[in-house]
């Protein structure tokens, strides 16, 4: 699916980084009653958080979505909260998160972490390039996380920066302390 002005250009401050014409759209298409959509890709859209709180609205009780992929959209470390809703809905299908290439920092990455305590389904995720790191307390939750997630995770990049007494590595889907 597409979205599609009806008329033309929207007042930016209204629209909020995606247009009233458009957040109608995505709600009837992805929250819509019978609606088989299994992978949203909205990588190098640079709609940040107010962007994502109108995805939120569309998502957060979304139960056929497996693939979410919002990378590179400039969304920043109070945009958690949104990502938390998504991911902590009961019946949640994703099972491949990747947003990569935002500004999370080491605040939303652990909100992030916090919400795959209730998310049992997710598979794969990838944080990478979201200014993190250097931070024992994320980098501990991070652990505590894939230790007692009950879905093995077969993929996770990170790419941490150098974390001052903790190292870590991925293996076999768990981060274990070195």
């Amino acid at each position: 699916f597409f979205f599609q002005a009806e008329d033309g250009i929207r007042d930016a401050q209204e629209s909020r980084g995606l247009g009233d014409v458009y957040k109608r759209q995505y709600q009837r298409r992805v929250h819509g009653v019978g609606s088989q959509l299994k992978a949203l890709k909205l990588d190098h859209n640079l709609f940040g958080t107010e962007g994502l709180a109108n995805l939120y609205s569309g998502l957060c009780q979304n139960s056929t979505i497996e693939l979410l992929s919002l990378s590179y959209c400039g969304i920043e470390s109070d945009g958690a909260k949104y990502l938390q809703g998504i991911l902590s809905f009961v019946n949640s299908k994703i099972t491949d998160l990747n947003v990569r290439g935002n500004l999370l920092r080491n605040e939303g990455v652990y909100e992030l972490f916090r919400a795959l305590d209730v998310n049992q389904t997710i598979q794969k995720i990838d944080v990478s390039d979201n200014q993190f790191g250097e931070d024992e307390k994320l980098v501990l939750k991070m652990m505590d996380t894939f230790e007692t997630h009950q879905t093995p995770v077969s993929y996770t990049h990170l790419t941490l920066p150098t974390i001052y007494s903790v190292q870590i590595s991925v293996v076999g889907g768990s981060l274990k302390k070195k």
